[in-house]
């Protein structure tokens, strides 16, 4: 902020003198938004970005690829690549139970 020229130069060092900025003071000046998720952040934590998500699944979604072949792309391995399928077919409102699993041997219910 300082090199935005947003704040005063030595800003900075003045909050590391006094010993950082606390919870309390980041709540007083950010209100709601300091208790909101960072999206940027739960998506740095997944093994593949959103947009690779949501490619894989839609090549799932259409069986073009076996979950052999998404997960060596993907480097994970298929219990993972599953979850993830899962996850973003939930996401996107389908039904569990409706769910089918493509190349899946299990039997349907």
């Amino acid at each position: 902020m300082e090199q935005l020229d947003l704040v005063r130069k030595g800003t900075w060092n003045g909050f590391q003198e006094k010993g950082g900025i606390s919870d309390k003071q980041a709540n007083d000046v950010l209100g709601e938004a300091f208790y909101r998720n960072d999206p940027a952040k739960s998506d740095a934590s997944q093994p593949t970005s959103y947009r690779i998500r949501l490619m894989a699944h839609r090549a799932w979604e259409q069986e073009l690829l076996s979950e052999g072949q998404h997960s060596e792309l993907l480097c994970m391995d298929r219990g993972e690549f599953k979850r993830m399928m899962l996850q973003l077919s939930f996401d996107e409102g389908k039904s569990v139970d409706s769910l089918t699993l493509p190349n899946s041997r299990m039997p349907q219910v």
